[in-house]
């Protein structure tokens, strides 16, 4: 049986400097769309996606799908540790990606615990990052990822596993 849709084309007109513009095709069985309804249908999609990203975060990132726990309880707990570890390196991302990490101070965006112990490591010496996104990098280096001046910013699988 046909079912009538809607397809909804939604594009950046200025994204941020050397970052390419994000398009959405969206399609929808919602009828008489007037641009209020059009906007709340792609803030849906975008929060969606943002969930969807979460999961996978949490399925190939820290491994949730094979930790193998046999009981409700162990894999609620586990669910609810990983989920921490998921967002927080989501946020992470999206600080990396972004196009105020570049001048965002230290302090607004990483908390003041995890300066020095990333330091030691990075820097024997205890030096300092005055950036979000040079602490975020030292983080993805860390793990493998290759901070190379033509190099993407790591994304969340690079965040928790080294790689590109």
């Amino acid at each position: 049986m046909p079912l009538a849709v809607v397809a909804l084309r939604v594009w950046e007109v200025n994204p941020p400097a050397g970052v390419g513009a994000s398009e959405w095709l969206l399609v929808t069985n919602v009828a008489g769309l007037d641009v209020t309804r059009v906007w709340e249908r792609a803030g849906r999609y975008a929060k969606r996606w943002a969930v969807g990203e979460h999961h996978r975060a949490l399925k190939t990132g820290p491994g949730l799908e094979q930790l193998q726990r046999t009981t409700k309880t162990g894999l609620g707990d586990a669910i609810a540790l990983l989920s921490v570890v998921s967002v927080g390196v989501a946020i992470l991302r999206a600080l990396a990606r972004g196009p105020a990490p570049a001048e965002q101070p230290i302090a607004d965006g990483v908390p003041p615990s995890w300066v020095p112990v990333l330091a030691r490591w990075r820097h024997r010496t205890g030096g300092q990052w005055t950036t979000v996104k040079g602490w975020i990098w030292a983080l993805a280096r860390l793990g493998g990822h290759q901070n190379g001046k033509h190099r993407d910013p790591p994304g969340w699988l690079a965040l928790l596993r080294g790689r590109n």
